[in-house]
């Protein structure tokens, strides 16, 4: 129900959308009511009148009207599916109210009741509205009318083919190119259509890939032999000319400034030298105990190929690789298809055809894995769980990963470069309550960013506590006893209904929290990663590349060295810098646990994140397929076989 004092959400034409957190009702002692919550879940995704009038052209005119050559073939938005996007789709109706889930038995006095034309459409109820009104009344009907029209001339989406499997994705990678980007989407994608020197199976040990054994020759020098006869997808041999050419690619020695956001991972390394056809060394500057780890996503790329084409042809139309598919077709932020490749080392997929389609809304991920447009969707929320295990065409499969939830907080400006407010804002915030009312137990508190699983984690550091008192108390200590007004941004459109909760609960104890909702994809990386804008600090999560150690995440969020991720933006903690690169500069294991329980201890003090909770990883699988989540979070779809 939305409640017709709340201020709507609104979206603005750059992909961004502004919503203003609500507060509860204080109680008799001026304070908000502590103790248990209730979450509503509330509807999703401002409402833009031009994606469904160009819907309604789409379904009318077909989209084999739009040609390749039509300016607006390549800006098209996913498509929207009238039935089961309506619910997440907020209509501003003045002085009025809108339900979008079952009717009230008894509607209140005055108001007018639109019942969902032929069962397809939610009842949605309208107050009455001032004369002066009208004309707005008007035009929200014409819209719920469009979209009636929009469910008239739907269809079920086509069978699958046998052969072919069909993933979702909130977003389409904006290049195949595995070393140019630092997205999960993008890895997902990646891991299928190319190789690395190491492999991980579904009990997360280490399994032989392009390399075939390693060992380490001293503590800064590992050997490693290469598989014979790997071809890439062009037909090209592998050799160790390509595999040193992807390491300096993303190394870039001599280079001050590195083009890819994958040089942190691995720039320990110093040198990779062939010693023969079949046989490297990587050599890096100190001992790094994450170069395994490492080198299970690092994909091997073909060098006179890249050469020949091109980095941008390379991460767009000639994408090759050694893995178990190749590239069909590339369509920036609609679709990829990818074939088997008949000459893959480890023998052919199971399924002919892979497509990995871009789907932002969630509703639309799950009706299209309900009717058979796609195989697998991920990140399903609590309350879509039961719905998907009872329905007859759909299961769920679910592990716990390393995706760790947080809010990075900008410690560059006002308000959050005091320790104070931030450590308030730790206070504010009700983990368990989160966890357990809003994920259905799908996760686990942690005290700061390091996970439970991960090497180095101190079970002796607390999380902090959920007492909003004390989170008054510090705001009043840091010269804001009025409280203080912030913005935070998301691209997290799956726990977008999180987001809004966290910026309640900052609100409730007087950092009063502006949520900004982005589109996930090019702007949002821009905006966040490429330039640090994203003040007063965003909410995220990291998935550690699957790495079960503490640098897989304190490096990426905390570190400020230039060829970092975020940390160079928005982290300013003295000392950590250090600590991490002593962690990651040791061999010896007693060492490094040391240094990162102090890391853990420094940073749940310094506070320059909002600590939240870990996830499971929770997939939508279609019942035509068998395939099981794994604890790294891949879509290692090698593994997928229709199901007999």
């Amino acid at each position: 129900m939305i409640d017709p004092g709340q201020p709507p959400v609104v979206k603005d034409g750059g992909g961004v959308e502004d919503v203003v957190a609500p507060v509860d009702e204080a109680d008799d002692h001026g304070e908000a009511v502590a103790g248990a919550r209730h979450f509503v879940q509330r509807p999703q995704v401002g409402f833009d009148e031009g994606r469904l009038e160009d819907q309604v052209f789409r379904r009318v005119a077909g989209d084999r009207q739009l040609g390749e050559g039509h300016q607006g073939a390549t800006q098209l938005p996913p498509p929207l599916d009238p039935v089961q996007d309506l619910p997440d789709v907020a209509l501003e109706i003045p002085h009025g109210e809108i339900d979008l889930g079952e009717p009230d038995p008894e509607p209140p006095h005055g108001v007018i009741v639109l019942a969902g034309l032929a069962g397809n459409l939610p009842n949605v109820v309208y107050g009455a509205a001032p004369p002066e009104e009208e004309a707005a009344m008007k035009r929200s009907l014409v819209m719920v009318l469009a979209l009636a029209i929009l469910a008239a001339t739907s269809v079920s989406a086509p069978a699958q083919s046998k052969d072919t499997l069909t993933v979702a994705l909130i977003s389409i990678i904006d290049t195949l190119d595995p070393h140019m980007h630092f997205e999960r989407v993008g890895i997902l994608v990646n891991i299928n259509m190319f190789d690395s020197l190491l492999h991980k199976n579904v009990k997360l040990e280490y399994e032989p890939s392009l390399a075939t054994s390693w060992k380490a020759l001293s503590d800064t020098v590992w050997e490693f032999k290469l598989r014979k006869g790997v071809r890439f997808h062009n037909g090209d041999t592998m050799t160790a000319e390509d595999v040193k050419y992807s390491f300096d690619r993303v190394t870039e020695p001599g280079k001050e400034k590195k083009r890819s956001p994958q040089y942190g991972n691995v720039r320990a390394i110093k040198e990779v030298r062939i010693v023969n056809p079949e046989t490297i060394h990587i050599a890096t500057d100190k001992p790094f105990p994450l170069l395994l780890e490492r080198l299970v996503f690092f994909p091997i790329v073909p060098k006179q190929h890249l050469e020949r084409v091109g980095d941008q042809a390379f991460g767009e139309s000639a994408t090759v690789g050694t893995g178990p598919w190749k590239l069909l077709e590339y369509k920036r932020g609609h679709h990829i298809r990818l074939e088997a490749f008949d000459q893959h080392w480890r023998g052919k997929p199971a399924f002919k055809h892979l497509t990995i389609r871009g789907i932002p809304e969630v509703a639309t991920q799950v009706a299209e894995l309900k009717t058979g447009g796609v195989d697998i969707i991920r990140n399903v929320s609590a309350d879509l769980v039961p719905d998907l295990k009872a329905h007859p065409q759909t299961s769920i499969s679910s592990a716990p990963i390393l995706r760790t939830h947080y809010v990075h907080l900008d410690m560059r400006t006002e308000p959050f470069n005091k320790k104070l407010v931030r450590q308030a804002a730790n206070y504010a915030i009700d983990r368990e309550a989160i966890v357990q009312k809003m994920m259905a137990g799908f996760g686990r508190v942690v005290p700061t960013v390091v996970h439970p699983a991960a090497f180095g984690y101190d079970a002796s550091v607390t999380p902090y506590a959920y007492d909003p008192k004390k989170a008054k108390e510090l705001l009043a200590q840091a010269g804001y006893p009025n409280g203080v007004d912030i913005t935070l941004h998301s691209n997290f459109v799956e726990f977008r209904s999180v987001f809004e909760v966290i910026t309640q609960m900052l609100t409730e104890v007087g950092i009063r929290t502006n949520a900004r909702m982005w589109d996930p994809g090019p702007a949002w990386n821009k905006f966040n990663v490429g330039e640090g804008k994203a003040t007063h600090g965003y909410y995220g999560s990291w998935g550690y590349y699957s790495v079960f150690d503490a640098d897989a995440i304190l490096h990426p969020l905390y570190h400020t060295e230039p060829g970092g991720w975020v940390g160079k933006w928005y982290v300013r903690v003295e000392g950590l810098d250090q600590l991490i690169d002593q962690a990651r500069s040791t061999v010896d294991q007693a060492v490094r646990k040391r240094t990162y329980s102090q890391i853990q201890r420094l940073i749940k003090e310094e506070a320059p994140s909002i600590f939240l909770f870990h996830q499971f990883d929770t997939l939508g699988v279609s019942k035509r397929v068998e395939y099981q989540a794994r604890g790294d979070e891949w879509l290692w779809l090698f593994d997928a076989k229709p199901k007999r």
